[in-house]
């Protein structure tokens, strides 16, 4: 099992300088005699016979190191591969996880589940083996997919994370519209969003009022793009949530640059619309109360505000689930593209120990 090692700062800084072509101390890695040869860019005509050689450290393959005294997530902390040193992966994880080429396995050189956890702090990232993704078995569980592979003897299941239901999740107020492809399929509105590797999701939009009906699938039909904002508003008597997010498919009828509201009242429904502020914000409004509250809260902005009069319609939005099936044979032709494109490292996917038994694959 991987272990944790601590050395000098001195040479972590010595590596970084080399690489990063900076004047100074640096240490440069020489494949002939395995050992961080140190110099200095200052004085490049001195001779110079300080070495750093891991195999001093009594290190192996998959052992961290922790240069010097900074104790945050992962700062200063390389991993051993068998030779020298490399920087940990930030492609999946930011402060750095263990690396593709580390992987998980049942032969001698590779590691078990779990093995970087108490040395690589911020995440539980592994990297299953060839031979290990070719072992994965998927079933079905409970309405969900699973798979299952024996690791060192030990069997553990897979939860794939989909998340085919995120786009429109009324827990949270969406303060800027996105525009959607709707499709009409047997006079019902659907879209259709890639989120993932294996699944489409789709929505089914209803409108919310019955005389609106037939003016949205109208709508609809010469016009396949729409705009799709949420308004957080108080709930309905009765509801168990004191606040809740109402849906709104609407059309841009024209758009203008704010005027103080003694000179243009706008007919509501309105889109409030910060161009060029550091964030993007877009706001449903559909009083003239809330469109005075909106004026003095962006008081000192008001420059950077449009106007979008719109067609709105109220709607509902209704998360339709693939047939488990589906799921099931996309998910197997993702982990077999996987094993065919496992030689380049940078196409591996990572794998997540969320308990004892459980590993977790991000779709």
């Amino acid at each position: 099992m991987p272990i944790l090692h601590t050395s000098n700062e001195h040479y972590y800084n010595g590596i970084i300088n080399f690489e990063q072509n900076k004047k100074g101390s640096i240490y440069k890695w020489n494949p002939i005699r395995k050992v961080y040869e140190y110099s200095n860019t200052l004085y490049p005509n001195k001779n110079y016979t300080k070495i750093f050689d891991p195999k001093s450290i009594h290190i192996n393959r998959g052992d961290v190191i922790h240069f010097g005294n900074d104790d945050y997530r992962n700062n200063g902390k390389m991993i051993f591969d068998g030779e020298k040193f490399e920087h940990l992966y930030t492609n999946v994880d930011d402060y750095g996880s263990v690396p593709p080429n580390y992987v998980v396995g049942d032969n001698e050189d590779e590691f078990n589940i779990g093995d970087f956890e108490e040395i690589i702090d911020h995440n539980t990232i592994n990297w299953l083996s060839k031979d290990k993704l070719k072992e994965i078995k998927l079933y079905e569980e409970t309405d969900e997919i699973f798979g299952k592979v024996i690791i060192k003897s030990k069997e553990w299941k897979i939860y794939f994370e989909i998340d085919q239901d995120t786009e429109f999740n009324t827990a949270y107020s969406r303060n800027y519209s996105r525009k959607y492809n709707c499709q009409l399929e047997n006079n019902n509105i659907i879209i259709k969003k890639l989120t993932n590797k294996v699944s489409d999701a789709k929505y089914l939009i209803t409108s919310s009022e019955e005389k609106e009906k037939n003016k949205l699938l109208s709508l609809i039909q010469n016009d396949n793009e729409v705009n799709i904002i949420s308004y957080y508003c108080k709930a309905s008597k009765g509801s168990p949530y004191p606040m809740v997010s109402k849906w709104f498919l609407f059309q841009i009828i024209n758009e203008y640059k704010f005027m103080p509201i003694n000179e243009n009242i706008p007919n509501f429904p309105i889109i409030w619309n910060k161009k060029g502020s550091s964030y993007d914000c877009q706001t449903i409004i559909l009083d003239e109360e809330s469109y005075k509250k909106y004026i003095k809260y962006d008081e000192k902005e008001l420059d950077k505000v449009y106007i979008n009069n719109i067609i709105r319609y109220s709607i509902e939005i209704e998360s339709i689930k693939e047939d488990n099936n589906i799921i099931m044979d996309n998910i197997q032709k993702y982990i077999n593209k996987l094993i065919e494109n496992y030689d380049d490292i940078n196409k591996r996917h990572p794998i997540n120990r969320e308990c004892k038994n459980l590993l977790c694959m991000y779709m």
